[in-house]
């Protein structure tokens, strides 16, 4: 069997998150980057997040600290490497 080595690989995961309006969050992530993002600014709203054209649905997301992502209610969840550099 060969192996071949793989680069380490960091997963980035927040500490917290907060909506603050319409669609801006506020997260921090466990290296101490935090910061305001704008989910409709890289986000289309089409197929799984559709839904969260309707700022009601956005509203309902959950910030899963644990996993260090973003739910919608259909169980959709956002890249957390994604949030990070965005």
């Amino acid at each position: 069997m060969h192996v071949i080595p793989t680069p380490n690989i960091v997963t980035l995961r927040f500490s917290k998150g907060d909506h603050l309006s319409d669609y801006k969050i506020h997260l921090r992530f466990e290296d101490g980057v935090e910061g305001e993002l704008d989910i409709q600014s890289f986000v289309v709203f089409d197929g799984i997040f559709e839904l969260l054209k309707e700022i009601s649905e956005f509203k309902k997301i959950k910030f899963h600290s644990d996993l260090g992502t973003i739910f919608c209610s259909n169980d959709a969840d956002l890249d957390p490497d994604v949030l990070y550099f965005s």
